[in-house]
């Protein structure tokens, strides 16, 4: 006949102990029974059964066997650890079998438990964190500081990332990773107030074509490049004295190169019509009058029937 005694949280207090509710003058093979005694927590136990003293360890079930007429059962704590406050049940279960019962499992037996009961991990023990198998979405680190509604760092085996910190008492989220569909669906965010990210080199895959689609990077603000060289003002006006770029340097929506010789309609190779063309006389040693008008793709060119010229589109 097997008798439930009364949990109880070994954490809470240093010492008991516990009744033993077995007929003390039942005996069959010389023993008066024995307790089954789940350790589920996180505190080293040392047990005193008549004269004969023992342990059970964290999270270990024993049995306690006794070979003669006992009343009760002393236990104090040994060793608590430091993970006590956040395991996930502290409380010792223990059931008592008269001597009739017979269980043939060895004992001690480690609880092994899937949840997590705190602690410490260090890299010198553990050199590999791996999970798979998870359904998307399954979170494998998660952090929340006391008091805070957010966590201060979450990653799932999905690739979202989520990075907050807390600075002169705001809760800010620093860097936001979220995984898509594809790589255009993909996002990540990344947010320094009065802070910097310094890195070696930053590539980027925006794209920009006549003033749309995707630029490589944006910027809200004043930008600065090549140690300061290269200033912009906000507002869209480069205000470095010493930036000089070259024709061939820069990027324009829409540039086209043409020539010819005296008075005709060419085409300015610009691919659209062009905002403002420039028209220059290679005739040595004398001078014209140039006249041109946009006209489309094309530029309809005035000038004396010797004269050659180069022309530029914008």
């Amino acid at each position: 006949m097997k008798m439930m005694i009364p949990s109880f949280n070994p954490a809470s207090v240093a010492s008991g102990t516990v009744r033993n509710p077995l007929p003390q003058n039942q005996q069959v093979n010389g023993s008066y029974g024995y307790l089954l005694w789940a350790n589920e927590s996180s505190v080293s136990l040392s047990i005193s059964v008549n004269n004969n003293s023992f342990r059970i360890h964290p999270w270990e079930l024993a049995k306690i066997d006794f070979g003669e007429p006992t009343q009760q059962v002393t236990w104090t704590q040994e060793v608590v650890l430091s993970n006590s406050a956040s395991a996930p049940i502290s409380l010792c279960l223990i059931d008592a079998y008269t001597p009739d019962e017979v269980i043939s499992a060895a004992f001690p037996i480690p609880l092994v438990r899937n949840t997590n009961v705190g602690g410490v991990v260090t890299t010198s023990i553990v050199t590999q964190l791996i999970n798979d198998g998870n359904a998307p979405g399954t979170v494998i680190i998660e952090t929340t500081p006391t008091g805070q509604p957010s966590s201060a760092l979450s990653v799932d085996n999905s690739g979202n990332v989520t990075i907050r910190a807390l600075s002169s008492s705001v809760w800010t989220q620093i860097l936001n990773i979220v995984a898509g569909s594809n790589v255009a669906a993909a996002v990540a965010t990344l947010n320094l107030v009065a802070g910097s990210a310094t890195m070696t080199s930053l590539q980027t895959t925006g794209t920009q074509a006549a003033f749309a689609g995707n630029y490589a990077i944006v910027a809200s603000g004043p930008v600065t490049f090549e140690a300061n060289a290269i200033r912009s003002n906000g507002s869209g006006r480069i205000i470095a004295g010493s930036f000089q770029p070259s024709v061939s340097s820069v990027a324009f929506a829409k540039l086209g190169y043409f020539s010819g010789t005296g008075s005709g309609t060419v085409a300015t190779g610009a691919g659209t019509t062009a905002t403002w063309i420039g028209i220059t006389d290679n005739q040595a040693g004398s001078s014209a009058t140039v006249g041109c008008v946009i006209s489309g793709t094309n530029a309809v060119v005035t000038l004396g029937a010797a004269h050659t010229w180069m022309g530029i589109a914008l």
